[in-house]
């Protein structure tokens, strides 16, 4: 980290600062009643701490510059790589090309990966919306909608608790008869 740290321009009392909060610290698992020996931590952040996401950021920061083709978009904890090429067989190779670049700079900053397999999808969720392959916004519409069913079921179940189901239920009706409006996009 401190590599890291020194590339960004922290120095001096700074740096010797950051190197003092990050040393000498241990950890241990509790799981119910049972708890693990302490064990000293030689990589990464204290988790859970207010400075986490600052230096997980600062850690990352230089990821896109292992990319040579593709286009990486870090946005907090999440990372993505695109590309795109009229051919699929090209965007494949370069992804692949530099999803072998981005291995390189995980095991040269001391990283692990769980080895999983990327397979072929036909809908992904970037920044929590979902996008089918067509670039339609079906799933993610279906997801809300369901989400939406879910509550309006909950708030029905528990209608006798609450005399609102009625003024839920007229507010839905306007979502619906709505619907050919919003749903164009699809």
């Amino acid at each position: 980290m401190t590599h890291k740290l020194l590339a960004n321009g922290v120095r001096g009392k700074e740096l010797d600062w950051f190197r003092n909060y990050l040393s000498g610290r241990k950890q241990r698992v509790c799981i119910d009643s049972i708890t693990s020996n302490w064990s000293p931590i030689t990589r990464g952040v204290p988790h859970g701490s207010i400075l986490c996401p600052l230096l997980f950021l600062i850690y990352v920061n230089d990821l896109p510059d292992a990319v040579t083709k593709c286009t990486v978009s870090l946005y907090a904890d999440d990372t993505t790589i695109y590309c795109s090429d009229v051919d699929p067989s090209r965007v494949q190779l370069t992804l692949n090309t530099d999803l072998e670049r981005i291995a390189t700079w995980i095991e040269a900053n001391g990283l692990r990966t769980r080895g999983v397999d990327i397979e072929r999808s036909t809908t992904i969720k970037y920044l929590g919306v979902s996008i089918d392959q067509d670039l339609k916004w079906k799933s993610q519409t279906n997801k809300i909608r369901n989400k939406s069913m879910a509550a309006l079921g909950s708030v029905r179940r528990s209608s006798i608790l609450i005399p609102i189901y009625p003024l839920l239920q007229e507010s839905f009706s306007i979502i619906h008869l709505s619907a050919p409006t919003w749903t164009t996009v699809q």
